[in-house]
């Protein structure tokens, strides 16, 4: 596993190694749309990924790595916001900062079929207790992909990319493991790892301990051919 300082860094090594070692593969299915004879759904694929973060970063290096792959600072500040408020939002209103994104997963009941505030709470209250009654503790598990997720499998309808998020309490800092069963290079890399950093400095402050490690790993990290042809780097 390769370790870095800063996430930009991070980003970049990631993209160079899925350039240099990505196998190919045919999509089946891409959040809610059947696409197994779409060829924009062509994918560089890597599979098991994992690298870690140490802890020194800042807000300069998060706006960095967002700048680089083109993510609304915005969007991804707003979002945190409704995720980590308590209120449960869904739609919210943070989508509309990347409409071009998030509109048409909007459902004909007038919601998402889920969002990350909505499945934040109340675990979120028992893992901070877990963590302030257990400093040791292996348990204190955030999730998000659920059994009832399973049914949805096939483009049926969204599910989450995210499995969950682990936390440790060690050396008198906060570490935070991020498992995911796939992640979109281009469209949600960069968010996926800001938004968790962002995440554990919520919990640390909430904890007053520091910043540890972030280790990030991913099922299927992947390009899909439309950002390929697009941004040109394959």
């Amino acid at each position: 596993m390769r370790i870095y300082q800063k996430p930009i860094k991070a980003a970049i090594e990631t993209r160079r190694e899925m350039k240099e070692m990505a196998i190919e593969n045919q999509s089946y299915s891409s959040q809610d749309m059947y696409v197994e004879n779409d060829p924009d759904f062509k994918t560089k694929e890597l599979i098991g990924y994992a690298y870690k973060i140490d802890p020194n970063w800042n807000n300069d290096d998060l706006e960095e790595v967002l700048n680089h792959l083109d993510i609304p600072i915005k969007w991804v500040e707003s979002e945190f916001i409704e995720r980590t408020n308590g209120k449960r939002s869904n739609p919210g209103r943070a989508w509309a900062n990347r409409a071009n994104i998030w509109k048409r997963f909007i459902e004909p009941h007038g919601k998402f079929s889920y969002t990350y505030g909505e499945r934040y709470f109340p675990q979120m209250n028992r893992i901070l207790q877990e963590l302030k009654d257990h400093p040791t503790s292996r348990q204190a598990i955030l999730q998000m992909y659920k059994e009832e997720d399973n049914k949805w499998w096939g483009g049926q309808r969204r599910i989450p990319c995210t499995l969950s998020y682990q936390f440790f309490l060690r050396d008198g800092g906060l570490h935070c493991v991020y498992n995911m069963r796939s992640c979109d290079y281009f469209t949600f890399f960069a968010s996926d790892m800001v938004l968790t950093l962002k995440l554990m400095e919520w919990v640390a402050k909430q904890l007053e301990v520091k910043i540890g490690s972030f280790t990030h790993f991913i099922g299927s990290l992947h390009a899909y051919q439309k950002e390929i042809n697009k941004h040109k780097i394959f």
